[in-house]
């Protein structure tokens, strides 16, 4: 859950070229102390911009000179001076149904290694069948048609859903 919660942020805000500060937090019951398992996340109004590929291909360049096998990372990073790139929107349908994209990607993910570990746990054992994978998150997606639950807001702002 903290991966998929922060990922759906993370990527977000990537998409708009700059990193926020996330703080995630897990609560295991709800204000009536059931059993409710969600994640509150903090975010930032916007965050430092990241670097276009220039900044990234000039630090390849210089990681190259002195490591001619030096590959080129994935990573966007800050800038050298860093800037600060506002937002104030986070589109509360499309996050919902990506959160729901990667939370289940992930699950998958987890599902599939635990099944294929040395001592795997014998309620997953059922997922061991593609079938039975495939069908359970169509039904879930299928349920769920608008995304997970998510809920935003923010007490002096213009976010509020």
């Amino acid at each position: 859950m903290f991966s998929a919660s922060t990922g759906t942020i993370i990527l977000f805000c990537k998409e708009r070229r700059f990193l926020p500060a996330v703080t995630a937090v897990l609560h295991t019951f709800g204000s009536d102390l059931k059993r409710h398992i969600h994640i509150h996340c903090i975010v930032s109004a916007g965050g430092l911009k990241l670097t276009g590929k220039a900044g990234r291909l000039t630090r390849f360049i210089k990681r190259k000179k002195k490591n001619p096998k030096a590959k080129v990372k994935k990573v966007s990073a800050v800038e050298d001076s860093p800037s600060w790139i506002e937002c104030h929107f986070f589109p509360y349908k499309m996050l919902q149904k990506r959160y729901q994209m990667l939370l289940i990607e992930r699950l998958k993910k987890a599902i599939a290694n635990n099944i294929n570990s040395s001592e795997p746990d014998q309620d997953l054992i059922v997922f061991s069948n593609p079938a039975m994978m495939k069908s359970f998150f169509d039904d879930l997606k299928q349920e769920y048609q608008k995304g997970f639950f998510l809920s935003m807001s923010q007490k002096n702002g213009r976010i509020s859903n």
